[in-house]
């Protein structure tokens, strides 16, 4: 009985966040090692999405990334990262590496931070305003901020659902 109410539970919540963009997740499964990564699909490309997440388990921890992208890019102080939340909640990482690359014709700033449990839960609640990294901000539209919450909600719940791109690696 408590299964089946966690289910409904889990169910209901999946509801609201769109089960179109819990197929942009990807799994990796590898058995040898007893590691499971699973991100969005756009964290491999490098892709331009402001705010994309990892979740990696191994050995029965499990590891929450945060990537941060800026559609600029500035190689003056590489160091620094910060979320605004629309609440006017604000995390800071001053010391959060921030690497700048040309991609697709822009130059992009990106900072990949690990993100404590217990603030995932403010990123499944709130709504982004704007990322800064380093010199870099990066104003998030209302659909870029409610897109960053449905995706970090199927990430946590992505050991119950199932995702388009399973792959398991068998070497």
């Amino acid at each position: 009985m408590i299964k089946q109410l966690y289910l409904l539970a889990i169910s209901s919540l999946l509801a609201t966040a769109s089960m179109a963009q819990c197929q942009e997740l990807r799994r990796i499964a590898n058995p040898f090692t007893d590691k499971t990564v699973v991100m969005t699909t756009s964290v491999e490309q490098q892709s331009i999405e402001p705010v994309q997440y990892e979740r990696i388990d191994e050995k029965g921890q499990t590891q929450y990334l945060l990537h941060l992208y800026t559609e600029t890019g500035s190689f003056l102080s590489p160091k620094g990262a910060t979320v605004v939340f629309k609440d006017g909640a604000k995390i800071q990482w001053t010391d959060a590496v921030v690497k700048s690359f040309f991609q697709k014709g822009h130059y992009v700033s990106r900072s990949i931070i690990e993100l404590p449990e217990d603030l995932v839960e403010q990123f499944q609640e709130k709504e982004i305003a704007f990322i800064k990294l380093s010199l870099n901000e990066q104003w998030l539209t209302f659909s870029q901020s409610q897109r960053a919450k449905n995706i970090l909600t199927c990430v946590l719940f992505s050991d119950v659902i199932a995702i388009k791109s399973d792959a398991v690696i068998s070497q």
